[in-house]
């Protein structure tokens, strides 16, 4: 009895009555359907993958639950899910993620890791939390710096007029007593100027952390950059993802793809882009575009990195070194791609799209594997770029910060609504994609 009644316990802090209900619960949120779990895991995406690898976790009930960038991949119906998981569940949790929606909707602590000593600092709050406190921070430290620079410009000044004083005595006096004047005089600027050195020179000038710059050339482009007519398009075997589907974007457009995973967000991107190409209708798109695509294409980690700009974008060699060095914050002359992190290697390729001056930029879901410092300065990069914007996203506080001004929603049944939104309207939540 004794044995059972310790298993009963036990049944009771797992939650084990509930486990085939949560177990169902769990998998049709991430859209995980009793015919997809009969795959093999070789014949699914990435993306996939990674929600068959979150549902197991969160099934099984964890007292600590531990959570690298789980936002990648998740449309926003998934992610609204995840975060009522996490703000609902009875654990700890552990996570690196560089949404910073989802950061401020999940989590009250924060530890900032600095790249360059390595330290770690706590801040007790959400992610806008940790941003006011870091400038609060920041401000303070160049408040301190200023008034360390006021008080040693004022002894320097002191020091100097004695030094002045002093030398004044030692040269035009042939009294004993004013030399020795001018000699203490001496000394004391010497303790003065010391002093400057040791306690005025403790603070070091605050700097704002290293952020990649992306060089945006002016480049506007107005007028019809890309039109959609009457389109019909299916993969083999399989039904029509486009039926007489028409859209068109201009140059003064920034335009959000937003809908659940699977529904066609990323086909309509190659259909654009003409890598796969409609059963019926035509599309016509701007000769100069530049792309960034979720999964970024393989590249030959033997070549110099300035060769391979140089092969992409016509520039000087200096002037490549110049624009890659503002996203890398280093001499890259003699490096290799091999040389470079893969957050880095997205770096380099973002420089690349801006490079060629494209009239319109197509993004789908660029947030993914990058560091938050380069998203926002993406986000800097795409409010001064003049050209037209497609992008496929599901990070709302990306979309809000870049001005999307215009919306394409896939809904189920293969409806799409095409809308006009002004950033601050833009929110997507739950099962319905708001958008007034």
């Amino acid at each position: 009895m004794e044995e059972y009644g310790e298993v009963m316990e036990k049944m009771d802090i797992w939650d084990s009555w509930n486990y085939l209900e949560k177990k169902e619960m769990i998998l049709g949120s991430l859209g995980l359907t009793s015919d997809f779990l009969e795959r093999e895991i070789a014949e699914i995406s990435g993306g996939q993958a990674n929600r068959v690898a979150l549902a197991g976790v969160l099934i099984s009930s964890p007292n600590l639950l531990l959570l690298d960038e789980p936002t990648n991949n998740l449309d926003a119906e998934t992610l609204e899910f995840l975060k009522k998981f996490i703000q609902e569940g009875k654990f700890s949790l552990l996570l690196v993620s560089h949404d910073r929606q989802f950061l401020d909707e999940t989590i009250d602590e924060i530890l900032e890791i600095d790249e360059e000593s390595l330290t770690v600092s706590h801040f007790g709050g959400n992610y806008s939390f940790y941003v006011a406190e870091k400038k609060k921070i920041f401000d303070k430290q160049v408040a301190a710096y200023e008034e360390q620079r006021r008080k040693r410009e004022q002894l320097e000044k002191a020091a100097k007029a004695l030094r002045q004083k002093a030398a004044k005595f030692e040269r035009f006096s042939q009294n004993a007593f004013y030399k020795a004047k001018g000699a203490k005089l001496a000394k004391q600027a010497n303790i003065q100027f010391k002093r400057i050195q040791e306690e005025l020179n403790s603070i070091p000038e605050p700097k704002p952390p290293k952020k990649p710059t992306f060089v945006v050339e002016e480049n506007e482009k107005r007028g019809l950059l890309a039109k959609v007519f009457n389109i019909f398009f299916a993969y083999p075997d399989q039904k029509n993802l486009f039926s007489n589907f028409s859209f068109s974007l201009n140059g003064n457009e920034r335009v959000a793809i937003i809908g659940p995973n699977g529904i066609g967000k990323t086909t309509l991107i190659r259909l654009i882009l003409g890598e796969v190409k409609p059963t019926e209708g035509e599309i016509t798109i701007t000769k100069n575009v530049g792309y960034l695509p979720q999964i970024p294409g393989e590249v030959d980690k033997s070549e110099n990195v300035i060769d391979y700009f140089r092969k992409q974008v016509t520039v000087s060699e200096e002037e490549a070194k110049k624009i890659l060095g503002q996203v890398l914050f280093s001499d890259v002359s003699y490096k290799k791609i091999s040389d470079f992190s893969s957050g880095e290697i997205r770096r380099i390729q973002i420089a690349i799209l801006f490079a060629k001056r494209p009239d319109l930029i197509i993004l789908d879901e660029p947030t993914n594997h990058l560091d938050v410092y380069t998203i926002e300065m993406l986000e800097e990069a795409l409010k001064r770029f003049r050209g037209g914007i497609l992008v496929a996203s599901h990070d709302e506080w990306f979309l809000r910060d870049i001005k999307i001004n215009r919306l394409l929603i896939f809904k189920e049944k293969k409806e799409i609504l095409d809308v006009k939104t002004t950033p601050e309207k833009i929110s997507l939540k739950s099962h319905v994609y708001n958008f007034i």
